[in-house]
């Protein structure tokens, strides 16, 4: 009766995780996790992960196992995108079907690059006489904690297969899991979503509650707001202004919630449900904003409404424009694939392990998919150049 045993002796008896879970979501890192998480969780599901770099491996299990007893969900699942060198908790894992969302190797690699990340020692909390510029720019780094995108690093990337490139060895760990479906990263993109979401419904024997907006999955959680927000303004008459991009909002009951994770972190996040004020501080300049909104607490509704509006209006207004200049230089800076596969083209070293590495974490994928691999219009192109390459080598060593 696994109602009444602790998980720390369910791992030393050797006895699986409880059987509640519904499947294991597993792939690398960089192939869409967050959109996944959020359209699960739109359909009544909750999933729990393994962290990174966690030595402690009982503590992992015993994470997972706790979860399991969780109530208030659909269903659960499992999310295993970082690669632990443990046989152990792989077998303990419940006999339940997978779920693998893959992506071209080189796309991976440019969002690595790309995404802006939270720095270290950051502050979200702006006072409304703060340099917005000069706090907006300190809170962000680039994907390899740089100012710029730098190309050198792709060691850095390649290297860390705790979380990135470690499909095929995640797969054989899984051996308890034998039924995959699996997907393309951009089968979780757009108009395809929705088809996505219901095929994976069928898969699993789930319904879609009738009261679940449909229209959600087409919004794009990862954007050009990733890691610049939120933020939380105080204005002049003390009122706390939260921003953050509205797709990161649930409506219930006509109050908004501000969500709260591992991407948006709030500094002093709210502590009461929210109402959407984007219309009152920014007027008719909604060409400016990006899907950003401007949130206050319920609470402090009347007394924003009361207060100075052109004042409030004013100081939004720059705060936006200077999120925008920002937003500007750091889009300036980004890489694109091709310029991943020129690096690799006169980096013969560094090419040849990328193409080890590529071939490892792609074996699966390519056995029982090989139509996605195909489709991959950057991965054929580095395919192709170092079949290339190679054969030049070898003709000059000759």
């Amino acid at each position: 009766n696994y109602n009444n045993i602790s998980a720390e002796f369910a791992w030393e008896m050797n006895l699986p995780l409880p059987d509640r879970y519904k499947f294991i979501y597993w792939c690398s890192h960089g192939t869409g996790g967050t959109a996944f998480a959020d359209f699960m969780r739109e359909i009544g599901g909750a999933g729990v992960g393994t962290p990174i770099f966690e030595d402690d491996i009982i503590k992992i299990f015993s994470m997972l196992y706790n979860f399991s007893f969780i109530k208030g969900f659909k269903f659960k699942y499992l999310s295993f995108r970082n690669y632990h060198d443990n046989t152990k908790i792989y077998f303990l894992l419940p006999n339940i079907p997978g779920i693998h969302i893959t992506r071209d190797p080189i796309s991976i690699l440019k969002s690595y690059f790309n995404l802006k990340r939270r720095t270290y020692n950051s502050n979200k909390y702006i006072n409304y006489d703060d340099d917005f510029y000069i706090k907006i720019d300190e809170c962000l780094a680039m994907g390899d904690w740089n100012k710029r995108a730098d190309l050198c690093n792709i060691e850095y990337f390649i290297d860390e297969r705790i979380t990135s490139f470690h499909d095929s060895l995640l797969e054989k760990s899984m051996v308890n899991t034998n039924k995959h479906l699996i997907f393309d990263m951009s089968d979780i993109c757009g108009d395809k979503t929705i088809g996505t979401i219901r095929k994976i419904c069928d898969f699993l024997s789930l319904e879609i509650s009738q009261k679940v907006n449909i229209s959600c999955f087409a919004k794009k959680i990862i954007n050009e707001n990733v890691g610049l927000l939120p933020f939380t303004l105080k204005l002049k008459n003390n009122i706390d202004i939260f921003i953050t991009d509205k797709s990161w909002t649930t409506m219930v009951d006509s109050n908004i919630i501000l969500w709260n994770n591992w991407m948006h972190i709030w500094d002093k996040p709210p502590e009461d449900v929210c109402i959407d004020v984007t219309n009152i501080l920014i007027g008719k300049n909604v060409d400016i904003l990006d899907n950003i909104g401007f949130f206050v607490e319920k609470k402090y509704y009347e007394i924003l409404i009361k207060s100075n509006k052109k004042r409030d209006k004013q100081i939004c207004l720059d705060f936006i424009s200077a999120i925008n200049k920002v937003k500007g230089e750091f889009s300036e800076k980004k890489i694109a694939e091709y310029d991943i596969i020129y690096y690799l083209q006169y980096n013969s070293k560094l090419r040849i392990k990328c193409k080890d590495i590529f071939d490892e974490h792609l074996t699966f994928i390519k056995q029982h998919r090989p139509d996605i691999v195909a489709s991959w219009k950057y991965y054929q192109e580095f395919e192709k150049m170092c079949e290339e390459l190679d054969g030049k080598d070898k003709i000059e060593q000759e």
